[in-house]
């Protein structure tokens, strides 16, 4: 059974609450989170409704925009937040906004009349009216959602546990709290008729407010005016029974009575709420009953004993006297202690913040706020990796388009840090491949073209008209075909290695042949191309994680974009070979059994990644990280591409051998051939155009 609603479809574990400038992974899951919300809020409202973290400035939805927390730590946090927006949602949809608007005018002159009589600011009557709306309100466009949308009820029952059947209320019903006629008690006994506890004999009326309410049948309230009408008539019984009861009492009955209010009001201290939560959305926690009278007694055992280390034992008697008599008084009520009051004074606070929409929220700061736009507008994910080789699951970051804000964000893996030198010699890279690349791309342009040929007098086919009177002199060869030459659509994939060992020379004659590459593609129509560039992203202190983005996809990007943006782009860190290539394979196109697929892979080294995992350190390299690669590899493989892998080395002169410096050639040259197979080649870096007449000399292949 799953511990949360989302456990079916979230897949993450948690999100760790922590400095999020110094851990982009948390940022990536938060942009998850809002996606998912956005999806649930988009479905419910058949609207593009913007669902944004809270920011200084601003908390509540507005009628037009839905804010949420950016404490989201786990999965529980998740739901209660869906819950929160989905609840925002169906007031964007059901509710009148005007109503509150415009409440000062709205508010019948009876209520007016009635609050004077006990001195009653118009402000407060104001209040309580609003508080009164908003309750009506919430019941009806809860039922609604509850009813109609039977796959989020999961996400209603944990913000009604939260908010309104925790183990906190539940003591709180039961206890002497907020039985005294004033607007405070009222107010929550109402906000509370949804929890089994409720005590409908708690104050004069109130059975007949909860029946006048009568939220089981909310739903004959159809019109915002009806709930509007139905909050009024609860004022009127609330200022009643306060009214009956003042005109009774002498002034300093009165006094004393105003007194006992002001110590009801809510502490503004603002404080989280910790309280567990209950099992169901309507009145079903009825298995907390008896841990909620545990938890009173433990409590009054705790007050006790502090009593006893603090006072003598005539004040300790004293005491014990005046709560036997409290008790007597009320029945079979609970007296709280302090700490239990403050508990419940804070949940109450909470239950207001939630009628007012004013729900508890982190806020994220504006860096990070800017951060998690960059992230969801490149559509970057966490894919988990590598379960096959640390026996359990890594990170790696994803990023289906890289866009220009995420390429100019420091934390931007692949970034050149505005560094000049490198960035005139980058563009000098594309112009030359620039260059390259509409020669090839003329040669090329013959893949544009359809060739027909005519086969005449054949004895199947198609009839050919011209030769029907041939059917007098009985010959059957009045038919004809058509042969058509054509070329296949390619696909093409390029994975580039991206490490910091590709620097240099290496990256300048990468970076030229992959432009050549893609803007030959672009001129003619059958070929479309994607480039990938993998490499790895510093997480903490010790631990890096895999990294992958699609910086082109030529069925979605016009070539403008590698003018602009690749000159940007220079090669940092290491590149775990194999777990980058995860996302790839799981992001690669279906193949199609009219088109033709190239999976092209560029780089000059081994898998190499230090990964950190349950607080230990472990390696991403050698022989078992080349076996894993080539497990990614044949899944390429097995998807119906086409594999060429080159491995880009710079010449050394050693007696007129070819070598690869500072390395170990025959151990490399192994591991490379096992990981890509027969077609892995060693190409030098001055020679990397031969991969442009390789592909040429591909691409003009025909199908007949």
């Amino acid at each position: 059974m799953n511990d949360t609603y989302s456990d079916f479809w979230l897949n993450e574990e948690s999100v760790e609450e922590e400095n999020y400038s110094k851990l982009d992974l948390n940022l990536i899951q938060l942009a998850a989170y809002r996606l998912a919300i956005s999806n649930f809020v988009k479905i419910l409202t058949n609207k593009n409704v913007p669902v944004k973290f809270k920011t200084s400035g601003n908390s509540s939805t507005d009628g037009e925009t839905i804010y949420i927390t950016s404490k989201i730590s786990c999965k529980k946090d998740f739901d209660v937040t869906v819950g929160l927006a989905l609840h925002e949602s169906a007031h964007i949809v059901l509710s009148d906004m005007n109503i509150l608007k415009t409440l000062w005018q709205r508010i019948p002159r009876e209520i007016y009349e009635l609050s004077e009589k006990i001195n009653m600011s118009k402000e407060s009557v104001w209040e309580l009216t609003k508080d009164m709306i908003n309750y009506v309100e919430d019941r009806y466009i809860d039922w609604y959602v509850y009813t109609t949308s039977v796959g989020y009820q999961g996400y209603y029952i944990e913000l009604y546990n939260k908010y309104f059947n925790s183990k906190i209320n539940n003591v709180a019903l039961k206890s002497e709290l907020y039985r005294s006629l004033d607007v405070e008690s009222y107010t929550f006994r109402i906000f509370n008729f949804t929890n089994e506890n409720t005590d409908l004999a708690a104050l004069p009326d109130l059975e007949k407010i909860y029946k006048m309410i009568d939220y089981k049948n909310i739903s004959r309230l159809k019109t915002p005016n009806d709930r509007f009408l139905t909050a009024v008539e609860c004022v009127k019984l609330i200022l009643k029974n306060i009214s009956d009861v003042n005109t009774t009492e002498t002034k300093s009955e009165i006094g004393s009575k105003t007194t006992s209010k002001c110590d009801n009001h809510l502490n503004k201290s603002e404080q989280a709420d910790n309280d567990e939560p209950s099992t169901n959305l309507k009145d079903k926690n009825s298995d907390n009953s008896n841990k909620d009278v545990e938890l009173a007694d433990s409590d009054n055992k705790e007050e006790n004993v502090k009593n006893d280390d603090t006072n003598d034992d005539t004040d300790q008697d004293n005491k014990t006297d005046e709560s036997k008599s409290e008790k007597k008084q009320n029945g079979n009520v609970k007296k709280l202690t302090k700490t239990l009051i403050e508990k419940v004074k804070n949940s109450f606070k909470n239950q207001k913040k939630f009628m007012d929409h004013q729900f508890l929220k982190k806020s994220l700061n504006k860096l990070d706020n800017n951060t998690i736009s960059n992230i969801e507008n490149s559509g970057m994910t966490l894919i988990k990796v590598g379960e096959d080789f640390f026996g359990t699951n890594v990170d790696c970051v994803f990023v289906k388009n890289l866009t220009r804000e995420l390429l100019m964000d420091e934390k931007f893996p692949l970034n050149d840090g505005n560094n000049v030198l490198t960035h005139r010699e980058n563009e000098n890279c594309i112009r030359n491949g620039i260059s390259l690349g509409q020669l090839l791309g003329k040669r090329l342009q013959i893949r544009n073209s359809v060739n027909t040929t005519k086969f005449m007098r054949k004895s199947s086919g198609k009839i050919d008209r011209r030769t029907l009177s041939d059917l007098a002199f009985d010959s059957p060869t009045v038919f004809f075909t058509n042969q058509m030459d054509k070329y296949k659509n390619a696909n093409i994939h390029i994975s580039v290695d991206a490490s910091s060992s590709m620097g240099g020379e290496k990256w300048r004659n990468t970076l030229t042949t992959v432009v050549a590459i893609c803007k030959a593609c672009s001129m003619i129509n059958n070929v479309n191309v994607v480039v990938s560039f993998r490499t790895s992203v510093k997480v903490s202190t010790n631990t890096y994680t895999p990294y992958v983005v699609i910086a082109y996809d030529s069925t979605k990007d016009s070539f403008n974009k590698i003018k602009n943006d690749f000159s940007h782009i220079y090669p940092a860190n290491t590149t775990p070979e194999g777990l980058c290539f995860e996302p790839i394979v799981k992001n690669l196109p279906a193949k199609n059994s009219d088109e033709d697929y190239y999976f092209i892979n560029l780089s000059d080294g081994l898998p190499y990644l230090s990964v950190e995992i349950n607080n230990l350190t472990h390696m991403y390299q050698g022989r078992k990280a080349a076996e894993h690669t080539r497990n990614q590899i044949k899944k390429v493989i097995r998807s119906g591409y086409e594999v060429l892998s080159y491995f880009i080395h710079i010449n050394t002169l050693n007696n007129g051998n070819i070598g690869i410096s500072d390395v170990d050639t025959n151990e490399i040259t192994e591991q490379f051939r096992m990981m890509y197979g027969k077609n892995a080649s060693f190409i030098n870096v001055k020679n990397l155009l031969e991969i442009a007449k390789t592909l040429n000399i591909m691409f003009l292949k025909k199908e007949n």
